[in-house]
């Protein structure tokens, strides 16, 4: 766990994080006047920046979010009286929407890496998938992972297996299990039992979440 310099001050104190969707984190920390304020850090702990909402405002209400391309949003205090007059307004900042801690390369920025990666040559008896996400607390939705052989005749690919990421009704194996930012995906034997062929996997849309969002999924071909 890295050290976040902003509370180094004694009137200051942690009071929640949330996910960036292209890495990192943002540290969202209460003040002795009772506002708010985002810092970003990547996840090996590099301070980037405030999450730069209009400082014209209060934010003592500590409603707000991050969208899914960063984007960042409030409910901010209209005036010095707002909690009297209920006067509030919803207030956005786009800083840090191209903050990234690195493009890995597929097309959805939520993911870090995947074992096997595209076009990987693999065995006939391959029997996990590893995706790695560029956040943490990563969580099962209600999506799918797909696999399925390729058709070389341009026909309909053949389904192999589809796996939902959360727990199958009791009795059955879990082949989906979460820790922090990896997902492991365990397969029955045979899936790949072909060999010179070509399998197509896929991650739907609502596969997993964060901070109670759907993560964009992707798509991808190996071979034997």
């Amino acid at each position: 766990m890295f050290s976040v310099s902003q509370l180094n001050d004694v009137n200051t104190q942690l009071y929640d994080i949330r996910n960036l969707y292209k890495g990192g984190e943002v540290f969202i920390i209460t003040t002795s006047d009772n506002n708010i304020s985002g810092f970003a850090y990547s996840n090996d702990g590099m301070y980037n920046s405030t999450w730069a909402l209009p400082n014209n405002y209060t934010y003592t209400r500590k409603i707000y979010g991050i969208n899914t391309d960063n984007t960042v949003w409030a409910i901010a205090d209209k005036s010095n009286n707002a909690i009297a007059t209920n006067q509030w307004t919803i207030v956005y900042s786009t800083a840090l929407t191209t903050y990234s801690t690195g493009d890995a390369g597929y097309s959805s920025s939520s993911i870090l890496s995947i074992i096997p990666g595209k076009n990987a040559v693999t065995t006939p008896d391959l029997n996990q998938i590893t995706i790695t996400y560029v956040m943490n607390s990563i969580e099962p939705s209600t999506g799918y992972i797909t696999i399925s052989q390729k058709n070389a005749n341009e026909g309909d690919d053949l389904i192999r297996i589809k796996i939902p990421a959360k727990s199958p009704p009791i009795g059955t194996v879990n082949n989906v299990i979460i820790h922090g930012s990896v997902v492991k995906v365990t397969l029955e034997d045979g899936i790949f039992d072909r060999e010179n062929a070509t399998y197509i996997i896929k991650i739907d849309d609502d596969f997993v979440q964060a901070n109670g969002q759907n993560l964009i999924g992707d798509s991808w071909e190996i071979s034997t």
